[in-house]
């Protein structure tokens, strides 16, 4: 990495720069909302803080933790899940720094949650296609594989990252937003509150003030880190078609990376999980059992 900041090439930097850029615009059009003041401003200091983050963390930190975590003799999937909640408590902190005195409902959360997402993979992709674009990745040699890797990153991968922060952003907003009524409902009725509050009784001594604003964080963290982390694994094996079908020994004159089919079905399952639980704060909502701020 010390070698690439040394001997940048601004055209290449230059193109991975834009063409990292065009997602960003599509998707903050389509998640803008136009009747909140001020959140431009918010969303564009969260996009800042998580790019230098993802900046810091690929060009510097990266090595660092993957030696630490070969020299732990760690099970694969651990490693993913360790850089997975690497990825969201990060992301929740600069969450709550481009928040700070601002967040009025649990949409607010969640519009920072994207925008921090958003500013780390744009960042991230800068890297990653400047590496690619200048012949730098093995693994996409060539226009056609380097077409297809720009694909996957722009059309999977961020999306990933995307659902991700928001599902720990409408957790951590619910964390923000929950009434009386909301928190002594979940006490007896939910699932997740019944075993997280055992659990966390067990390893801490929490205040019950706070039990339900740390159950509803690590519900978050845990939800987003384990699709981080599974989506992670996948994608470092990086299956072809011709493993799945080896399995049933059945050949094929065509083989094909699996991984983009895989990211979209990550993504519809992310989304729609996604979906459902901003329809279950609509429902809230209309019962009157979230806080609202003037």
């Amino acid at each position: 990495m010390q070698a690439l900041i040394e001997n940048t090439n601004l055209k290449i930097l230059a193109i991975s720069a834009i063409l990292s850029f065009i997602p960003v615009i599509f998707w903050y059009i389509i998640i803008k909302r136009k009747n909140r003041k001020g959140m431009a401003l918010r969303f564009f200091l969260a996009f800042i803080l998580a790019g230098i983050g993802a900046l810091y963390f690929v060009l510097r930190a990266e090595k660092i933790v993957d030696s630490y975590l070969e020299s732990q003799d760690l099970p694969f999937f651990s490693t993913f899940i360790f850089i997975g909640l690497l990825i969201t408590l990060f992301k929740n902190i600069v969450v709550q720094l481009a928040g700070i005195r601002y967040f009025k409902n649990i949409d607010d959360v969640i519009d920072l949650s994207f925008a921090s997402a958003l500013g780390y993979t744009f960042f991230e992709n800068i890297i990653f296609f400047y590496i690619t674009f200048s012949g730098q990745n093995p693994e996409a040699v060539g226009p056609i594989k380097m077409l297809k890797y720009f694909l996957e990153r722009e059309f999977f991968i961020l999306p990933i990252h995307l659902f991700c922060s928001g599902l720990f952003g409408y957790f951590y907003g619910l964390s923000i937003f929950a009434s009386p009524e909301l928190k002594k409902s979940h006490k007896k009725d939910s699932f997740w509150y019944s075993i997280m509050y055992f659990l966390l009784s067990l390893i801490f001594i929490i205040p019950k003030k706070f039990l339900f604003i740390i159950t509803k964080i690590t519900q978050g963290t845990i939800i987003s880190v384990g699709f981080y982390a599974l989506f992670f694994v996948i994608q470092e094996y990086d299956p072809y078609l011709s493993d799945i079908l080896n399995l049933a020994n059945f050949k094929t004159p065509i083989d094909e990376r699996l991984m983009p089919l895989i990211a979209f079905g990550f993504f519809k399952i992310g989304s729609l999980t996604l979906f459902s639980l901003m329809d279950q704060k609509r429902r809230f909502d209309n019962r009157n059992m979230l806080i609202k701020k003037t």
